[in-house]
């Protein structure tokens, strides 16, 4: 059972992100998806990149305990590559364990809009612990 990280087949994880989040997946201007013996189980993606700073979108198959690799590969991106400084993630209420890994991976929840049925979380680059660290590894 061997994941694997990839970010070199953009329609494929923007597929799979959109069948479970209901965004539409080719708005994603990347994403970067987690294999597990050839099969996604997890996929990022980012879009509405303004100035500095862009949206994050999470989904995670069920079960899936994603590695500290691909933690770090999904800020090690916008942060460094992309050249992010905030990363804005919107979280549906009813998504209990996508809210708790924002909170455990350290975005801080700005807003709930009720009314829509949706928390706003946000990292700042400077408070990402994931790119203290090389590779995904202390």
């Amino acid at each position: 059972m061997a994941f694997r990280v990839i970010d070199r087949d953009l329609e494929r994880c923007q597929d799979w992100l959109g069948d479970r989040t209901g965004t539409i997946g080719y708005d994603m201007v990347q994403a970067i998806g987690l294999e597990r013996d050839g099969e996604l189980v997890a996929v990022t993606g980012y879009n509405n990149f303004i100035d500095k700073s862009c949206h994050i979108h999470f989904a995670i198959q069920d079960g899936v305990v994603v590695p500290r690799n691909y933690l770090w590969f999904i800020h090690y991106y916008p942060y460094m590559q992309a050249g992010i400084d905030v990363l804005i993630a919107f979280m549906p209420v009813a998504n209990e364990r996508i809210i708790r890994l924002a909170q455990h991976l350290g975005y801080s929840l700005r807003c709930w809009i009720d009314d829509a049925g949706l928390m706003l979380y946000t990292m700042n680059k400077s408070n990402c612990k994931w790119t203290r660290i090389k590779h995904g590894i202390k």
